[in-house]
């Protein structure tokens, strides 16, 4: 006999207001038009990441303005921006910024944060948190 047929794949994610804490997640692009499903939803956190990966300029730009509209229409919401690099940060600026260093917030602070490790690479933060 034919083997049994592969089980069917799982439902997708269903977002209901009972939920204690939403969380919508948003891999490697996010336009304009992808803003409205976060309003929509609503939910608490939203996780952005690497939105920015493989973007052009013009592009990185459409998604931060994306950004910065979600944020100005719902300010209570949480948003998670994770990212390589520091073109989206300075597009969005954000309140707080947390460098990761092999799995753990090694420094937490402002946007002055990431210019540092713009500037320095992660092989300083890496020694200065060995010292």
């Amino acid at each position: 006999p034919p083997p049994p047929p592969p089980p069917p794949p799982p439902p997708p994610p269903v977002f209901n207001d009972t939920a204690t804490t939403e969380i919508y997640t948003l891999r490697n692009t996010l336009s304009l038009h992808d803003a409205l499903p976060i309003s929509l939803l609503e939910p608490e956190i939203a996780i952005l990441d690497e939105t920015d990966s493989g973007l052009d300029i013009d592009a990185l730009r459409i998604v931060a303005a994306g950004i910065r509209e979600v944020r100005n229409d719902r300010p209570a919401m949480g948003i998670v921006m994770i990212t390589h690099y520091q073109r989206l940060l300075d597009e969005v600026q954000p309140d707080v910024v947390h460098i990761m260093v092999d799995g753990r917030i090694v420094e937490s602070g402002g946007l002055e944060l990431a210019e540092k490790l713009e500037r320095d690479g992660y092989e300083a933060l890496r020694a200065q948190t060995r010292a």
